[in-house]
């Protein structure tokens, strides 16, 4: 019994100190990968043993020294003259990191600096995405569903660029840095419940850069839907012609009457005096215009100092886009009955 609890109590002392050397031995790594980095490119030039240090070294750096070490990795693929390594180390860095790299932990300074010259050579040349989302424009805000569905790319830098939907191409050409606007045709879309990726290539020199854009749409009509159906009912009106009380001639004529759907119906009484449920009196609408155009003769002076002589600084143009869209259409049946579509658009980016 003694003994087997000194084994015990032994084998956890050996557990306790194995885990203590592994934690003591982290920052020590840590502290000596850059050491041995230099000495392997000043000293010895040995570009494939940097990186296989780097490799090992990746996921044990602190986080701020880990864009360096991507960088890094790149710039010796790239002595290497090994371009597929170098496409996939950039990429990460550009894709992950964005590009940027704030450490230059080495002490070299020939080295940092030759490192830095790499980086900004290549900011110079990726095709960086900054964002991509929808646009909430006016026509998706309407009662009918839009013609187009409005895709805003933010560039980093100019490019040319090719979007792709299976095997057709829906748009290509140059994007501009700052805001690009691709217009994707919204009628197909809206037919049924789908997910449609589109892949955007990017192209900067050999290097090109492709996304998946995965737009998952949801069609669906509202449960209560068949009361909100217009209804259709035929009337019309017939003519007769009579000679000494034989028919001659009958002619029919039917039309189609077709009542407003809950949502016409709600949109126009919304329209309506908020206390009495009536329309509004074309009357009061009169009276109230003719009291907002009572301006006192004194305000006009001040007005015409307002918007002449000081006039107002425009404010820059902020585009928001959307990753996530909601909206409720009328959309004609095969009966050329308008019902309300629910539609929601959810919008991902896979590289």
């Amino acid at each position: 019994m003694f003994s087997f609890y000194l084994i015990t109590k032994m084998n956890k002392k050996t557990i306790a100190a194995v885990v203590l050397f592994f934690i003591a031995a982290v920052p020590l790594f840590c502290a000596d990968w850059t050491t041995d980095l230099t000495r392997l490119l000043v000293e010895e030039k040995d570009h494939r043993g940097a990186v296989q240090l780097l490799e090992t070294a990746l996921n044990a750096v602190p986080v701020n020294d880990r864009p360096f070490v991507w960088l890094t990795l790149a710039y010796c693929c790239h002595r290497l003259d090994d371009k597929k390594n170098e496409t996939k180390w950039i990429s990460g860095f550009f894709e992950i990191y964005k590009g940027v790299s704030d450490v230059f932990p080495l002490k070299d300074k020939t080295l940092n600096r030759q490192i830095g010259d790499y980086m900004r050579e290549w900011r110079r040349k990726y095709p960086l995405v900054v964002q991509i989302g929808l646009l909430k424009d006016s026509s998706f805000k309407g009662s009918l569903p839009p013609k187009y569905i409005t895709l805003a790319v933010e560039m980093g830098m100019s490019t040319d660029y090719r979007l792709v939907y299976g095997e057709k191409v829906v748009s290509a050409g140059i994007m501009q840095k700052g805001f690009n606007f691709i217009e994707l045709p919204a009628a197909p879309l809206f037919e049924r419940s789908e997910t449609h990726v589109y892949t955007l290539a990017l192209k900067a020199g050999d290097l090109i850069v492709q996304k998946e854009i995965v737009l998952d749409i949801k069609c669906r009509y509202p449960e209560n839907s068949g009361q909100m159906k217009p209804h259709i009912k035929k009337s019309g009106f017939g003519v007769a012609m009579f000679i000494e009380n034989r028919l001659v001639a009958y002619h029919k004529k039917t039309v189609k009457v077709r009542r407003l759907s809950r949502m016409e119906t709600d949109k126009m009484m919304r329209n309506a005096d908020r206390l009495t449920g009536r329309p509004p009196n074309p009357l009061d609408m009169e009276e109230k215009s003719l009291q907002r155009a009572s301006i006192p003769v004194l305000a006009i002076p001040m007005l015409a100092y307002k918007h002449l002589i000081k006039p107002k600084l425009k404010k820059k143009k902020v585009i928001k886009t959307f990753t996530h869209l909601e909206a409720t259409f009328l959309k004609k049946d095969q009966d050329d009955i308008e019902n309300p579509l629910d539609v929601e658009i959810t919008m991902t980016v896979r590289q």
